[in-house]
């Protein structure tokens, strides 16, 4: 994400998906049927890309690099 638009709301935004992300595959490993298994393990590098670019935006933040 571009830092020019790393501000507190869009943070908060990117975190909540964020966190919204791992609850859904967290539901579906623990689902009895599991058709949607398939698609774990691109749904958690989804979640590990989108944590480690929450990471960096917060860094810039904490940097003073935000608007």
């Amino acid at each position: 994400m571009n830092s020019a638009y790393a501000n507190n709301d869009n943070l908060l935004h990117y975190a909540t998906i964020t966190a919204s992300l791992l609850n859904c595959i967290n539901q579906i490993a623990v689902e009895k049927d599991n058709t949607l298994a398939f698609y774990l393990s691109d749904l958690v590098f989804l979640a590990s890309e989108r944590a480690n670019t929450l990471v960096t935006m917060l860094d810039g933040v904490k940097e003073g690099q935000h608007v």
